[in-house]
């Protein structure tokens, strides 16, 4: 069971994080669920609610737990925890009913209109385990344990008078450490279940220009893993999410680079500020220059055609992205 850890009062700016999501490409809906701990009291976490609904809208809410569940977090109307295998998230409570384009003027997830909101979902881990660590040699500064799992899940999901399936890819993440964003600038980071392969990426920017290596691993379908050497994106340029087509540059072990195309299909904007606070929506009077993160789902074409389906984040200062 991937419980959570022991907090470390004692490290400045060790902080801890879960992340569960999904996506049903047939009908347009998913979850973006992230929870994690309060910089300045580790025993209480935020966790943060996002449902993508069709026509590019976003249904948000916020709340803040002194948390006693040991597999995740559970606040007065969101459980999200890790099960044996894959994981689980049920949400009751009362969702603001937002855009990506609202998201992108400001922090939302009290506010009008609003609806009641009820879902279930179950992930299975039907796809490879990831832990970044095992991976990479040396610390980084976001944080000093990370692990990753796609799969499929099956749900059900209620806002208002809609109802939909939650059936379709699904993702999980959890990390712990010391977060300092100080020398993190901007990045790419993607989850993506093909046919017969699993990608788990993170690319990281520490200025405007220069690139660190990227970190991460290509499974086949028999489970082996090769390292991707080389990945590149286009850095997000605005509040909603530019560009949303795009090629993404690939280099995997023994392989010739190739070229993927990504089309975004739909966008929840947020704020990190350097305190780890995670924020619905551009906060664009937080203080200093936090990072924008952009949380996207895609649909990737591969060179052989092949289509698949994942979540990609990519973050940049709020300075240099456009209103």
């Amino acid at each position: 069971m991937d419980s959570n850890r022991k907090p470390r009062h004692e490290v400045p700016m060790w902080s801890e994080t879960r992340w569960g999501g999904c996506y049903n490409p047939d009908q347009g809906v998913g979850l973006y669920l992230h929870a994690g701990r309060y910089r300045g009291n580790l025993d209480w976490w935020w966790a943060q609610t996002a449902i993508y609904l069709p026509g590019g809208r976003v249904a948000v809410e916020r709340s803040w737990i002194r948390n006693t569940c040991e597999t995740g977090v559970k606040t007065s109307s969101l459980d999200l925890r890790a099960l044996e295998k894959g994981w689980s998230a049920d949400f009751d409570g009362i969702v603001e009913i937002a855009t990506t384009e609202a998201l992108g003027k400001a922090p939302r997830g009290a506010g009008a209109p609003c609806a009641p909101a009820r879902f279930k979902v179950t992930a299975d881990a039907s796809r490879p385990w990831w832990d970044m660590h095992a991976w990479i040699a040396g610390e980084q500064d976001f944080a000093d344990m990370h692990v990753e799992q796609m799969g499929r899940c099956e749900g059900t999901l209620q806002v208002g008078t809609e109802t939909y399936r939650l059936d379709g890819v699904s993702y999980y993440d959890h990390s712990s450490g010391v977060r300092d964003w100080t020398h993190f600038h901007s990045h790419h980071f993607g989850n993506i279940a093909m046919p017969d392969v699993t990608i788990y990426q993170i690319g990281v920017y520490s200025s405007p220009s220069e690139a660190r290596a990227p970190i991460g691993a290509w499974f086949d379908n028999t489970g082996k893993a090769l390292k991707i050497e080389s990945s590149v994106m286009p850095r997000l340029q605005n509040v909603l999410g530019a560009p949303h087509e795009f090629e993404w540059k690939l280099k995997v072990e023994g392989k010739k680079e190739m070229a993927l195309r990504v089309e975004v299909l739909h966008d929840f904007p947020m704020t990190v500020t350097f305190d780890n606070d995670n924020i619905n929506g551009v906060a664009w009077d937080a203080q200093g220059d936090p990072l924008y993160m952009i949380e996207s789902q895609v649909r990737v074409t591969a060179p052989d055609g092949s289509v698949g389906y994942g979540h990609v984040e990519r973050s940049n200062r709020r300075s240099l992205v456009k209103p």
